[in-house]
């Protein structure tokens, strides 16, 4: 009996296994994307999504943020973000690599419990622009994310795509570019 319940340990733990991938090291990343099309135009989009001061209204679970680096965005420009996640609060120092107004912006974490990097496009598109939110981090660093790492992307992903809808409503009901 003790043999066969052994055994059946095993093989749940194998099939766990199989099942989240993400358990092997090599497979922790989390990468997540999501466009919405908004009724503005695309420097007043650009203006606001390029301003992360603006997020608290628009990305669920930012707890605070604030651009360390004085003056507007640009390359080099750097922000600390307090999150809550997953029950944890988690702090990040954020620096723009790519600075492309009106159309593109990327950074990347400097300091925090997990490398992000974050895509902003913004397109223009017939009476309105098109916003794409991308999103690739490694969890490796992080067990339990990473053990869940397909239901964490999941999670994401459905968050993302509110996050977005949440920001279409908000600029299309007229929120001012800071």
């Amino acid at each position: 009996m003790k043999n066969t319940r052994h055994s059946l340990y095993a093989a749940l733990a194998a099939c766990l296994l199989a099942w989240f991938p993400s358990a092997r090291a090599a497979e922790s990343i989390v990468a997540v994307r999501a466009s919405v099309l908004i009724q503005r135009d695309q420097d007043t989009v650009f203006r606001y999504v390029s301003d992360v001061e603006n997020d608290i209204h628009w990305r669920g679970g930012i707890v605070s943020i604030r651009r360390t680096t004085p003056g507007p965005a640009r390359a080099g420009a750097r922000t600390e973000e307090t999150l809550k996640a997953f029950g944890q609060t988690l702090v990040t120092v954020t620096e723009i690599t790519e600075f492309q107004p009106p159309q593109r912006v990327l950074s990347r974490t400097v300091q925090g419990p997990a490398p992000v990097a974050v895509e902003r496009t913004v397109a223009a598109s017939g009476e309105g622009a098109v916003f794409t939110y991308a999103l690739r981090s490694d969890v490796g660093n992080l067990p339990l994310l990473a053990f869940f790492r397909p239901v964490v992307q999941w999670y994401y992903q459905r968050q993302l795509e509110g996050f977005l809808e949440t920001l279409r409503t908000r600029l299309e009901a007229g929120a001012p570019a800071r």
